[in-house]
């Protein structure tokens, strides 16, 4: 009940707050336009495929300025979700990968084909591989991050939300740029640099290049090697033309990754269920493998805006994209060969979207089309060497390719029943198809490797392999999502919103298969959702307050189950009956006097399974709580700029709080998987010459180096693994505009 009292709390501070300002209103002149030093307010962002107000949509949206990353130190995808209530992500396989999760809902499978509920773009373009998702932020624009389901105009797979990271695009003025060059403890080594101009009055070009080094977050004394360390570079180029006394705007971009790396560190705990995971040194490690993991990936894009007669705007993006993505594990954490794993991602996807779209009036609409395809590649091994230390001799290898294709047409459309009062709604059919071919095969005991080196490969045990499993399957799905919306603008600075939706993502096949886990098939999950609230701005725009509620009812439930067993775990893909999610999300942005700027969110949130009729369960889960749903979010962050008589000094600090949370749906009684209330802290100190051409930060992050997970998992019955947050780090940087 807490949650409805927050919200009734919420809900008469807003009304009293609207009351007021329709009162003002009334007596006041029109508010004076923002000041340059208060907070934006009002970044224009994209979500709907058109330039608008992020303060007048009608819906739940965080917009995130390229300045604001960069002031806090934001340097990976993964990074953002803090700025956004209950909203949270891990990168439990170091820079890449990363699990979004919003309003309680996301991702737990961990196979190479697993698909997020959250939807990840790249200046409007879908990335469907966790692979390609974990990417260092370089030269952006703005962040944009939607809550709730997108499945109108977002795209593909969107039941819990979206993320759309957009990048600086080329201008046609001159020269223009910076160079930043960083360096800290743990052997932190960082260079971005970014340009552009233009080079005629049609032609413009914008180059950016990233490059990051990071040492080891602890020593593997099992090999006397560094985990955790990393080498890092990305690069984008891009070319805009505009034609035709501009009426066309080309926009070509291609963009490079290399990953070079080992993995976040794992490490052990042995005990009971019954206790408190049991958290060793974190600056040590143990385990008889290293693991290593590269990642290679590319790609690119074009967009052309065309305007066609009667004011009607063609928008077309295709766009291509790849990866290969190489990972070494040792599979039980320890200096024992109990197990180790190989696995190897290989994904390829295109896509093609064109939208024509009306031009603003009473009544505005957008049609458009999408098609995407995606060939996957998938290895992946586990074996055991040797006995020594107590394994037996294994192996044993799945290997699939899979091939996915989705086509849509979509539309949206807005009417403005009164100048103030504006209904709106969208309707997306997406077609989905999807195959694979797998070959799955094991050892038979005893097994003698003869390629000990090349362990993970089929030929390095000498000998005829059996079949495990085979499959060779196809799924078709046809699905219509939906939202409508009604927004009022009771002033000029206050707007209320109410909204449903609805979401769904496309099922998928078992990727993980073993001999305790075997071939499968998960249906589609849908989500809709309901939800209302109001969005406003006072003083000039010093001040903007922002809150919702929400409820939403999800369906056919994508979940991981996993279950430890006396040789390891066990991770099968399944459906879930049926759950809900529903809370209460503020968001504050102040300028209370010169040269401050505050902001901050508070997410409040309840989740529960409220139909599970997963086959061979290990208990009735029926009542639990969605994994990684806490019940409380909150971030706050303040910066403080100090005028001097040659530049200013800028102090600034910003905190995330996540209360206690679950790893396992199948288990939420073992304290050892649960992550208990945490919080974590960075402070930042800048000093800028005037006009901000030089400047010079130190920044500490996990300041109080509090010590939290980010991932526990049974590996047996007694032994978990685990892997810690990052410890406090030091960094310090110098950045030279042009």
């Amino acid at each position: 009940m807490s949650v409805y009292r927050s919200f009734a709390s919420l809900l008469a501070i807003g009304i009293g707050l609207i009351a007021q300002g329709a009162q003002a209103t009334e007596t006041a002149p029109a508010a004076a336009a923002q000041t340059s030093d208060a907070p934006t307010g009002d970044i224009v962002v994209s979500a709907q495929r058109r330039s608008e107000s992020a303060q007048k949509l009608p819906l739940t949206i965080t917009a995130l300025s390229g300045d604001t990353l960069e002031r806090q130190s934001i340097d990976s995808a993964v990074d953002v979700a803090k700025f956004a209530p209950n909203a949270n992500a891990w990168g439990n396989d170091g820079r890449t990968r990363p699990r979004f999760y919003i309003r309680g809902i996301g991702n737990g499978n961990v196979s190479n084909n697993a698909v997020g509920a959250v939807s990840v773009s790249t200046d409007g373009v879908y990335l469907n591989s966790l692979a390609l998702q974990g990417f260092p932020l370089l030269d952006l624009e703005r962040v944009e991050v939607l809550s709730g389901p997108q499945g109108t105009l977002q795209g593909k797979n969107s039941t819990a939300g979206s993320i759309d990271f957009i990048a600086r695009k080329p201008e046609f003025t001159d020269l223009n740029g910076y160079a930043k060059v960083s360096l800290g403890d743990y052997g932190q080594r960082q260079f971005e640099s970014a340009a552009g101009a233009k080079i005629n009055d049609t032609l413009a070009w914008r180059a950016a290049v990233r490059a990051e080094h990071q040492g080891g977050l602890a020593t593997n004394r099992a090999t006397d090697t560094q985990v955790g360390d990393f080498t890092d570079v990305a690069a984008r180029l891009q070319l805009r033309a505009k034609l035709a006394d501009g009426a066309v705007d080309v926009l070509a971009s291609g963009h490079y990754r290399n990953l070079d790396s080992t993995h976040t560190p794992f490490y052990a705990a042995i005990q009971s269920q019954s206790a408190p995971l049991a958290i060793g040194n974190r600056n040590y490690a143990d385990s008889n493998l290293d693991d290593k993991q590269t990642l290679s990936a590319g790609g690119g894009f074009l967009r052309i805006d065309a305007q066609l007669p009667a004011s009607l705007k063609l928008t077309s993006i295709s766009s291509y994209d790849d990866g290969d993505r190489v990972e070494f594990l040792d599979g039980d954490y320890s200096t024992r060969e109990l197990g180790r794993s190989y696995s190897r991602t290989k994904p390829q996807q295109v896509t093609q979207e064109i939208r024509l779209a009306s031009p603003e009036g009473r009544f505005s609409w957008l049609l458009g089309g999408y098609y995407f395809h995606e060939r996957l590649q998938s290895f992946a091994s586990q074996a055991t060497l040797n006995a020594a230390s107590g394994g037996t001799p294994a192996y044993y290898y799945t290997q699939f390719t899979q091939y996915t294709n989705s086509a849509a047409v979509f539309g949206t459309a807005r009417f403005d029943v009164l100048p103030t009062l504006h209904l709106q709604g969208g309707l997306r059919w997406t077609s989905d198809q999807t195959s694979i071919h797998l070959v799955s095969q094991r050892a038979t005991s005893p097994v003698s490797f003869t390629g000990a080196a090349a362990w993970y490969l089929p030929g390095s045990t000498g000998q005829t392999l059996t079949d495990i499993a085979r499959q060779d399957q196809s799924a078709h799905w046809n699905r219509a999502t939906w939202d409508a919306a009604l927004r009022w603008d009771a002033t000029r600075n206050i707007t209320l919103y109410a909204r449903a939706a609805n979401g769904y993502r496309a099922g998928n096949f078992q990727g993980q298969v073993s001999a305790t886990t075997p071939p499968g098939l998960v249906d589609p999950e849908t989500l809709t959702s309901y939800e209302a609230g109001w969005k406003t701005q006072w003083l000039g725009g010093k001040l903007v307050f922002n809150a919702d509620a929400f409820h939403a009812d999800y369906n056919a439930i994508q979940v991981s189950v996993v279950r430890p067993t006396a040789t390891g775990i066990n991770a099968q893909l399944a459906n879930a009956g049926a759950g809900f999610a529903e809370g209460i999300e503020g968001e504050l942005r102040a300028h209370p006097i010169p040269n401050l700027t505050l902001s901050g969110n508070l997410g409040l949130l309840r989740t529960r399974f409220t139909s599970f009729t997963i086959t061979n369960a290990t208990a009735n889960i029926n009542g639990n709580e969605f994994a990684r749903a806490p019940h409380v979010t909150a971030y706050w962050a303040a910066d403080y700029r100090i005028p001097l008589p040659h530049g200013s000094v800028t102090l600034g600090t910003d905190w995330r709080y996540n209360s206690r949370f679950y790893y396992l749906i199948t288990d939420e009684t073992s304290p050892a998987l649960q992550q208990k209330p945490y919080a974590v802290g960075d402070v930042r100190l800048t000093y800028a010459t005037p006009g901000d051409r030089l400047e010079v930060t130190l920044a500490i992050n996990n300041i109080a180096n509090t010590t939290y997970t980010t991932q526990t998992l049974p590996y047996t019955y007694s032994t978990y693994g685990y892997v810690l947050g990052n410890p406090r780090t030091v960094l310090g940087s110098v950045k030279v505009r042009l």
